[in-house]
């Protein structure tokens, strides 16, 4: 039989292929490399931006519920779901975004996170109060927005991230925690990304940025300590009194008082410039620690932003607004004496009633009240007056400094501005009795709003000298003092023997 023939050719296709096993295996891994790089099969939890999932059109919005500065999110997911139903959780991210800042919230910025049955809870930490706009996402598909009003936040002190509340539900009146000044901008340390651009300042803006950074880092990098008293942040006083009570000193006392700081004499008030003169006067009513410039980095525990200005706002409206506040605490702050008999502020534009206050009250002492007078002088002098007569907010105004139940206010204004009743009412709310010297008949009023009230009260207004007289005597009676015992007429004689000086 011939099954074996022996020539070159037949030997040469009967050779075998050397090094088999390396081949099969260098393909083989070849093949593995490709596969890894084109199919990486379904991704696992941390999830890609890029990852999709038909899964997330299965989990849907149910509730939420707000507690002590904490939004619990409660989701539905259906029977449709095909990746690993453990998986499902780690898709949702949130996107929250305030008036002045948004930031992200991935899987592990958020608390509590957790799955019953169909149902998933988790709870967000949201440290921006305030109306919130909140986007739930699965993936990059968003499945429900929600706007909460969040009124409380979480400032538990942990000394690394940041934290804004707006005082009041007002967007111009702020307090920060954990946050730091660095040349003209407050950096907002936080645990997720965030963006921001400014936050009000002096009916302005200032800088604001979100950093992704903890407070301890930045003080270890810039080698500076955490100012641990509660800071405040002013722009410049007004000069003219009754403006620097309405849109300056009101709103320092209302953030002081929204921040449960009353009863300290602590309080670091800072300015963006070196303070004016008479600024240490005024802060002094507040606080022991003088007034001073704010550092060109200084990092605070907490950090109050009043909705303070330096000038009148535009909007007649604000000074409505600004009546309608509590000053009780005001003039807890500001008021140093206690009511003097028969003590008689006359506003200067009302000087021709001296005499007839002399005639009823021989013994009565009168203060002229000058236009350009310091507010803390107003403060003191209306404080321990037993009678403010004015013609116009510049002197009216001052009513707020009266002692409640044992003091009066005359009010004579012009009869073309009496439908404007908002010295009765502020006199009602402080207590003072409100009486009236001029003709009061609405049928001779002009203007009932402050759009059209006068900016002075004139070099020679009208006033009903009879009529005032008969008032005059009513408020005296009134407001009758048990006179003092000789310990109390002491605390007062320092301003008795200023009032010469007073009216220079």
């Amino acid at each position: 039989m011939l099954d074996y023939i022996d020539t070159p050719e037949v030997n040469k296709k009967q050779k075998k292929i050397p090094n088999e096993p390396f081949y099969f295996l260098l393909a083989s891994l070849i093949v593995s490399g490709i596969l890894f790089l084109f199919d990486r099969g379904p991704p696992v939890p941390p999830f890609p931006k890029i990852t999709d999932s038909i899964d997330c059109h299965s989990i849907s919005y149910l509730n939420h519920s707000v507690h002590d500065g904490v939004i619990d999110f409660y989701c539905h997911e259906d029977e449709t779901v095909q990746y690993p139903e453990e998986f499902l959780p780690h898709f949702i991210s949130l996107r929250t975004a305030t008036q002045k800042v948004m930031l992200q919230f991935s899987k592990s910025h958020l608390q509590n996170m957790s799955r019953i049955n169909d149902t998933i809870k988790f709870s967000l930490i949201q440290p921006v109060s305030g109306p919130v706009e909140v986007s739930l996402r699965c993936l990059e598909h968003e499945f429900s927005k929600q706007k909460i009003v969040l009124n409380e936040i979480n400032e538990t002190d942990n000394n690394l991230y940041s934290t804004l509340k707006y005082l009041d539900n007002d967007v111009n009146s702020t307090r920060l925690t954990n946050v730091c000044f660095e040349n003209s901008k407050f950096l907002f340390f936080a645990q997720m990304p965030g963006y921001a651009e400014v936050i009000p300042f002096n009916q302005s803006t200032m800088k604001f940025e979100v950093l992704g950074w903890i407070l301890p880092a930045y003080l270890h990098y810039k080698q500076v300590n955490r100012t641990n008293e509660t800071a405040i942040l002013l722009p410049p006083f007004e000069s003219t009194s009754w403006k620097s009570i309405l849109f300056h000193l009101l709103p320092i006392s209302e953030s002081i008082q929204q921040s449960n700081e009353i009863e300290s004499k602590k309080l670091n008030f800072l300015f963006r410039e070196t303070p004016l003169k008479g600024s240490n006067d005024i802060i002094k009513r507040f606080s022991s620690t003088a007034p001073s410039k704010i550092k060109d980095i200084q990092c605070f525990k907490k950090i109050l932003i009043p909705s303070s200005s330096s000038y009148h706002p535009s909007d007649h409206n604000s000074i409505e607004k600004a009546l309608e506040s509590d000053f009780t605490h005001l003039r807890k702050a500001f008021v140093k004496y206690q009511t003097q008999n028969r003590k008689i502020l006359l506003a200067s534009s009302l000087a021709k009633l001296e005499s007839p206050i002399k005639d009823i009250c021989h013994n009565c002492s009168v203060v002229i009240l000058q236009p350009k007078t310091e507010v803390t002088k107003c403060a003191d002098h209306a404080g321990s007056s037993q009678i403010l007569i004015g013609n116009h907010i510049s002197n009216l105004l001052n009513l707020i400094w009266m002692t409640p139940n044992q003091t009066a206010v005359i009010d004579a204004s012009s009869s073309h501005y009496i439908c404007n009743n908002w010295v009765k009412e502020l006199a009602r709310k402080s207590d003072v009795k409100y009486y009236r010297a001029n003709d009061d008949r609405k049928e001779k009023c002009k203007c009932d709003n402050f759009k059209c009230y006068p900016k002075g009260p004139g070099d020679d207004p009208e006033v009903d000298i009879e009529m005032f007289k008969e008032v005059f005597k009513a408020a005296l009676n009134e407001t009758k003092l048990i006179e003092q015992p000789p310990q109390q007429q002491e605390q007062t004689k320092e301003i008795i023997l200023n009032e010469r000086f007073f009216q220079l």
